[in-house]
């Protein structure tokens, strides 16, 4: 018998986001990313601002790589990206200032835990009311 067993187990969590342009569309993904974690009731009030700039080798991989940084910011830092504004975006490159909230885990645990931004199965599309994005996290 081999030592070990593969199970069929499923942790992802996925959203589709749309907007009517590009801009707002990464804005709203980090919005809804928000949303998930702190289970529609993010902080609302910022204490701090940040510029972020993030590179992305397509319009996918820059929203992952988006997304992933304000992961990165809410869980490993404490500060939770309650204002999003995009000063600047192409297909590779985006910049975005941040209002940023200071969260105390230790009194408002997340609603859901997310470990990680996927690539897989995610899309920015352009439709014919404007754009789509899908994304899966992992949780």
């Amino acid at each position: 018998m081999a030592p070990f067993t593969l199970i069929d187990h499923t942790a992802d969590l996925g959203l589709e986001i749309t907007a009517a342009g590009l801009p707002d569309l990464y804005a709203e993904a980090g919005r809804a990313l928000m949303a998930v974690i702190f289970d529609n009731d993010p902080p609302r009030k910022a204490s701090q601002g940040q510029t972020l700039k993030v590179t992305g080798m397509d319009r996918v991989d820059l929203l992952v790589k988006f997304l992933g940084e304000l992961l990165y910011l809410t869980m490993t830092r404490g500060l939770a990206p309650v204002d999003i504004e995009l000063e600047k975006l192409t297909d590779t490159r985006l910049t975005a200032r941040l209002g940023l909230a200071r969260v105390d885990f230790a009194e408002n645990q997340p609603a859901i835990e997310i470990k990680a931004v996927t690539y897989h199965q995610a899309a920015v599309e352009r439709t014919p009311d404007g754009w789509r994005a899908r994304i899966i996290f992992d949780v």
